[in-house]
């Protein structure tokens, strides 16, 4: 599948660092317009180690479930590594626009459309109840237990 780069913005923030320096995360995302509230979401969950490596290593590619009725086929995890790959794979002190995966959380959920401001849990939510349910390990619902009523 074909991913999308996120847009490397250039920084006026010219410093004396090595070209061959990855950021390690050390990078600023763009506000189109007013999104703080996702980037704030953004730089929450990159910051994760555990998840981090998860997602940099591409180890999540082989478990996307495509058959789960609640997720978007990988879109998710897909859009959210292409900017991580962005923020931890380029110079310090850079800037990342996060265009393609706020077109895509515009795209899956209305509430997000527009320039209205947001809560930042609400797109942390809806970040990381995407990310597990394209990725979600069960393949078919187990049956469960058959309740009975009080009539039997």
């Amino acid at each position: 599948e074909e991913e999308e780069e996120e847009e490397v913005l250039e920084s006026d923030n010219k410093s004396n660092v090595d070209d061959n320096i990855l950021s390690h995360g050390v990078v600023g995302l763009a506000n189109l317009g007013n999104t703080c509230f996702l980037n704030a979401a953004v730089q929450c969950i990159s910051h994760s180690l555990p998840f981090q490596q998860y997602i940099l290593s591409n180890v999540f590619i082989n478990e996307i479930n495509k058959t789960n009725f609640l997720g978007n086929g990988g879109r998710v995890p897909i859009a959210f590594a292409a900017l991580l790959r962005a923020l931890y794979h380029s110079k310090p002190f850079s800037i990342h626009s996060p265009r393609n995966l706020r077109s895509l959380i515009q795209e899956l959920n209305p509430m997000f459309e527009g320039n209205l401001q947001h809560d930042s849990q609400e797109a942390l939510q809806f970040l990381l109840e995407g990310i597990h349910q394209d990725l979600n390990r069960i393949r078919s619902k187990p049956k469960g237990l058959q309740c009975r009523d009080s009539n039997g």
